[in-house]
């Protein structure tokens, strides 16, 4: 429907003559008015619409991606949370609508800021799907600054050690390797049986940010840690931080949960829990380049595919050797 719209909106500019710049200008004051009504609509003291305020990506696509970063940047730094968070969820829709370098480097800065300036904690989870090429100078900066700073615990500075991995900031493999311990030790310490868990910890993240950086040590022993309690424990949740690792042995043991007839815990008495393929499709899809199946945000949010497409991506991963990783 989008690519028809887009279709129809190119014929009218050979058709009538229009210049391209009249109807970008077009586009853009049509986004403008949309993406302030839908931010003062998300501070909750606006009167309910009379009109449709919702932006579907191919309004998003024909506006110019620099005018709408620049329409949503004084947002981004509103006295309201929900405006504010809105304003970054927007700005990452507009950065995979128009994945160009410098959009998506400038989407990157804005999220590490907010991350770790306070406006909004909770951004970087929206960076953990971006390439180290998505982070320039200044958001590895920023994010070196946070490690270097964050007062770390069994539970703390997390947001700086998963950036430091996707962002692959080698130099700071030292930092990480201080913060690691022994999981298995602390696992079965009676002195810790009622603590945190050892995968919620500061440890585990910089363990999983050495591993995506490609340290082998790291890469094995996470592979191992995560498998031992997804097949001894059902800790099925641990199957996005192998996603989260991208390299060739993390896609491999992913692969195989894939293929695999395991299901989840079901969520009601006496009904089947969710098949692991369906779970697994949006972390494959993130993960690998080629994956053959693309899925709109609905389909990612309540993972919602058809047995053809499972069957599709079984297919086409059992036929793989060689993994073109997103990383």
């Amino acid at each position: 429907m989008e690519n028809r719209i887009v279709y129809i909106t190119l014929s009218l500019v050979i058709l009538l003559g229009l210049p391209v710049e009249v109807l970008l200008a077009e586009a853009n004051s049509d986004i403008a008015a949309l993406l302030r009504a839908q931010l003062e609509q998300a501070r909750g003291s606006a009167p309910e619409p009379t009109v449709d305020i919702r932006i579907t990506d191919a309004k998003l696509r024909a506006a110019d991606p620099q005018h709408l970063l620049g329409i949503l940047a004084p947002y981004e730094k509103d006295s309201e949370w929900s405006v504010r968070h809105m304003a970054h969820l927007i700005i990452v829709r507009v950065a995979n609508i128009h994945p160009i370098t410098q959009i998506r480097q400038e989407v990157a800065r804005r999220l590490v800021e907010a991350e770790f300036n306070g406006t909004d904690r909770g951004t970087h989870k929206l960076l953990l799907n971006y390439t180290a090429n998505d982070f320039n100078g200044q958001s590895k900066a920023l994010i070196r600054k946070a490690l270097a700073q964050a007062n770390i615990g069994r539970v703390g500075g997390h947001a700086s050690i998963w950036l430091c991995g996707v962002a692959n900031l080698q130099d700071q493999l030292p930092r990480l390797n201080e913060l690691l311990m022994d999981e298995v030790a602390y696992r079965t310490d009676r002195k810790t049986r009622h603590s945190t868990k050892w995968y919620y910890s500061s440890a585990w993240a910089a363990r999983l940010a050495r591993a995506r950086m490609g340290i082998k040590q790291d890469i094995e022993r996470c592979i191992a840690l995560i498998e031992e309690e997804i097949d001894g424990n059902k800790q099925w949740r641990l199957l996005d931080r192998l996603g989260y690792i991208r390299q060739p042995e993390a896609i491999e043991s992913l692969k195989g949960y894939f293929l695999s007839n395991l299901r989840l815990p079901p969520t009601n008495p006496g009904m089947e829990g969710e098949a692991y393929s369906h779970y697994l499709m949006p972390i494959l899809e993130d993960s690998l380049l080629n994956w053959p199946v693309r899925s709109t945000p609905i389909q990612r949010s309540a993972r919602v595919y058809s047995e053809e497409e499972i069957q599709l991506c079984k297919e086409w991963i059992s036929e793989q050797t060689r993994w073109q990783i997103r990383r």
